[in-house]
């Protein structure tokens, strides 16, 4: 047997399964549709503050579009993506976003108009990566005062009530169970430019799963997929390169009965 001559054949099959694995498409499950649950809007400045759910993990996953009934569709600018974090009272996970790029004139657009929210993701199609997207949508009125949140509460059904400045109230589906107990013994961690390994205690009563949204967090405890009831959740960060410090995320979902959604944020500083 001709040993070298193996090895290169090993070699080079090795190289050509991991050139596969390289290309082959990042695709994902269909997100559920973005759900608007409330619009800002600061003519003055040319500003909206756009909050609601389920609007993705990621700015370049979002596009707002703007329905001026005389005009058509104008596409602003997505400024800043906030992940507002749960409380006991509100267990789930509300987005927020501040939006330019409105016409300078749109004083002139009185009236109502329709906001569309995009959220982009991939699926494989006939084996073919396909770029998708769930799209909520909401009516703005151009010419009123701005409308904001003024409180949220959940009704005896577990339903999310959000209630507006004008009194309006939306029912923004379904959130929570007394029943069901999904808790993170702490809601951030910092890492400096060494990275390193964290945990988290996670209590719950109930099944629940993990997703991270970021390449330099690996999880090292569980296996993916849905776990059950109290476990600790262990993490690693790698080393930063460069000085600009990052951010990521570990979601945390319960998945019996009305969801339970909680991020983990994980911070990394460079190096001084």
């Amino acid at each position: 047997m001709n040993l070298p001559l193996l090895n290169k054949t090993a070699a080079i099959l090795i190289t050509s399964l991991l050139s596969i694995v390289a290309i082959m498409p990042q695709v994902e499950a269909a997100p559920p549709k973005p759900k608007v649950t409330s619009v800002e809007l600061d003519l003055d400045a040319g500003k909206m503050v756009v909050t609601g759910r389920n609007f993705g993990t990621r700015k370049w996953q979002i596009g707002v579009l703007l329905h001026l009934a005389e005009t058509g569709p104008v596409t602003l600018k997505v400024d800043s993506f906030t992940k507002l974090q749960p409380t006991e009272e509100v267990p789930v996970l509300l987005h927020q976003l501040v939006v330019s790029g409105l016409p300078q004139n749109i004083d002139d657009f009185a009236g109502m108009h329709l906001l569309e929210v995009r959220r982009k993701y991939k699926q494989l199609v006939n084996g073919v990566s396909v770029v998708k997207y769930k799209i909520g949508t909401r009516t703005v009125t151009i010419g009123a005062q701005g409308v904001g949140v003024s409180q949220t509460t959940i009704d005896a059904e577990g339903n999310l009530i959000v209630t507006l400045t004008n009194g309006t109230e939306i029912n923004a589906g379904q959130v929570k169970d007394t029943s069901v107990v999904l808790e993170l013994s702490k809601q951030s961690e910092l890492f400096d430019y060494t990275g390193g390994t964290g945990s988290i205690n996670i209590e719950s009563n109930t099944d629940w799963e993990w997703e991270i949204d970021d390449f330099w967090i690996t999880q090292s405890s569980l296996d993916f997929g849905l776990q059950n009831g109290n476990q600790i959740f262990t993490y690693e960060v790698a080393p930063l390169e460069g000085n600009v410090p990052r951010e990521g995320s570990i979601i945390f979902t319960s998945t019996n009965g009305p969801r339970y959604e909680w991020y983990f944020t994980v911070r990394q500083e460079p190096r001084q």
